[in-house]
């Protein structure tokens, strides 16, 4: 059973924390997805391994076998029907209660199907999206619905009496502590679009449907014209999956901290080979590269699940106010700010004011836990460590357990 109580997630009765990553329908060999359980379900728990619980499908509906396959792996599933707005995505008639019916009759009985959303980054108007909201409701009154995923570009977060939608959207990345504050809970939207270049070593593994979106002789010609040559671009490159795989850490950490945010969608999942035509090249913003495979220099599942785990440790250096004066954000109205600066360079003899965060989503509360840390160089030694007991620690969002100073 899942269910909004208040201003929080409820699983079961016991808090509930969606870890999600978005998924575009990108399948380069077979350019649609495959009817195959054992495709979906290798992908699923690949996902599963790094932590997360939730996958959105960007304006589409997989094929029963996916659904069958997150079944298993055990990932709640969002699928949306074909529309941006008002506007279906290919070309047929507008009739959201039709598709909607469609969906349900399909895949009704698959309980990963945890979120009946009507599509993406828009708004069907007040009054059609208070009758989709009634329509969903009334066939389906236990599954959790949203009006559209990126609700008219987030603008309309903060209005409305929850007519139209179960919980709202949240920013695309880092935001100041307790300044993202809907009347219901949140989850943010297409988190983190950490766009880089494709990578031009794949090209020989684009064998089916897709092109590659990148060409080694592509890539040689633009690295001429700086006069660097595939070493120089290959380093770069590593470089740029290396930046994406520290952003990725600091930005599920800065969702992770905000004792009022109830979930994320990693975007994406893998990449999908957009065209930039600003930049003039194929973007690469997911953690897997196409192939669902790690990059060079990337994340890792067992990286990833550090961070995106149902519990994590977080340490906090910058002791950022809740809310902030004026209730600024990080940047604009989606969130595209920056995160907060912090000194972490430390010389012998100063103290680290270090203060230890716990957020605890497991199946059970933490009977007297004992926190320990050590301060380690880069051959072992260790040069500080220490325990604290804590008290009885509750199921729920990230809150303070430690402060220690760390003498370095």
């Amino acid at each position: 059973k899942l269910e909004v109580v208040g201003r929080e997630f409820r699983l079961n009765g016991s808090p509930f924390y969606f870890r999600g990553y978005g998924d575009d329908s990108s399948y380069p060999i077979t350019g649609v997805s495959p009817a195959a359980r054992e495709a979906h379900l290798e992908h699923l728990l690949r996902a599963r391994a790094a932590g997360f619980n939730y996958v959105r499908l960007h304006t589409h509906c997989e094929v029963p076998e996916f659904f069958e396959a997150a079944d298993e792996a055990g990932i709640m599933v969002q699928p949306e029907l074909s529309y941006y707005g008002d506007n279906p995505m290919d070309h047929f008639s507008y009739d959201p209660i039709r598709d909607a019916t469609d969906r349900w009759v399909a895949f009704r009985r698959h309980p990963s199907w945890a979120v009946a959303c009507s599509g993406n980054e828009g708004f069907l108007g007040a009054r059609a999206g208070e009758a989709m909201y009634a329509f969903l409701k009334r066939i389906d009154p236990d599954r959790l619905v949203q009006e559209e995923d990126g609700r008219g570009g987030l603008k309309s977060d903060h209005e409305g009496d929850g007519r139209r939608e179960d919980f709202r959207t949240g920013p695309l990345s880092a935001w100041w502590p307790g300044s993202w504050d809907p009347p219901a809970p949140f989850v943010c939207h297409e988190y983190l679009n950490l766009c880089v270049k494709q990578d031009s070593r794949l090209e020989k593994d684009f064998t089916g449907a897709w092109l590659p979106p990148a060409t080694r002789a592509d890539r040689a010609a633009t690295l001429a014209k700086a006069g660097l040559t595939h070493e120089w671009g290959d380093r770069l490159q590593d470089a740029q999956h290396a930046a994406q795989k520290l952003f990725q850490k600091l930005g599920v950490e800065t969702a992770r901290r905000d004792p009022q945010c109830d979930g994320y969608c990693y975007w994406t999942v893998a990449d999908v080979a957009v065209y930039n035509e600003k930049l003039g090249f194929y973007t690469a913003q997911g953690w897997l590269d196409p192939f669902w495979r790690v990059k060079r220099c990337g994340a890792t599942e067992r990286d990833f699940a550090v961070f995106n785990s149902p519990s994590c440790l977080l340490l906090d250096l910058e002791r950022l106010p809740l809310a902030p004066a004026g209730n600024e954000k990080m940047g604009g109205g989606w969130g595209s700010g920056r995160f907060a600066e912090s000194n972490r360079v430390y010389a012998s003899g100063q103290t680290i004011d270090a203060r230890f965060l716990l957020a605890h989503f497991e199946s059970e509360p933490l009977k007297a836990p004992e926190l320990s840390w050590r301060l380690e160089g880069e051959d072992g030694t260790v040069f500080a460590k220490g325990t604290r007991r804590l008290g009885d620690q509750a199921l729920g969002c990230a809150r303070p357990v430690a402060d220690v100073a760390i003498r370095v």
